[in-house]
């Protein structure tokens, strides 16, 4: 089966991370993305994420890459035009808080504390990020759409897979190599 993944660099799109985009993620990998390449498209699974760098979408054991990836770039629009009553976000802030806020064991405090030790994140970096994730709204929702938009005509699209599926999709990759 085939994997595939579309990212894009904040920064070279003139965007940056915002804590809010945690429940853009959960939001829009369990609703959307789960209804259209998994439910509808027969992908064993997929999502997306972001970062202080950039945005992501994945999907792995995926048969219908050219249709995945037209999920992947109608996401901005699912963002600006979904229905978003107040009980919906909240119930998308505690899903992504059931994550961020889970135990963890030693091993899992100092693989946190190392991360951020390498990345220079800060627990005031921290913090901030957890106040925009709680204090998101439907308008900051939808912006997240209009950044979304902003990295996908940089292409960085990458597959792996099957020589035979890849080029039954060659038209959306620069170039195809052959692993052995």
């Amino acid at each position: 089966m085939t994997y595939l993944v579309r990212c894009g660099d904040l920064a070279e799109a003139g965007q940056q991370y915002a804590g809010s985009m945690r429940v853009v993620r959960t939001a829009a990998s369990y609703e959307y993305l789960y209804q259209k390449i998994r439910v509808s498209g027969g992908a064993y699974g997929c999502g997306c994420g972001f970062d202080d760098a950039s945005v992501y979408f994945y999907s792995y054991r995926d048969p219908k890459l050219a249709e995945t990836d037209a999920v992947y770039c109608g996401t901005g629009k699912y963002l600006r035009e979904t229905d978003l009553p107040e009980e919906e976000l909240n119930r998308y802030i505690i899903g992504t808080f059931a994550s961020i806020d889970r135990p963890s064991s030693p091993a899992g405090k100092i693989d946190r504390s190392f991360s951020c030790w390498m990345t220079g994140r800060s627990f005031d970096g921290i913090l901030s990020d957890r106040k925009e994730t709680l204090d998101i709204t439907e308008e900051t929702f939808r912006r997240v759409g209009d950044v979304i938009d902003a990295i996908l005509p940089q292409e960085y699209i990458c597959a792996v897979g099957s020589a035979e599926k890849l080029r039954a999709n060659e038209e959306m990759f620069m170039e195809i190599r052959t692993v052995e």
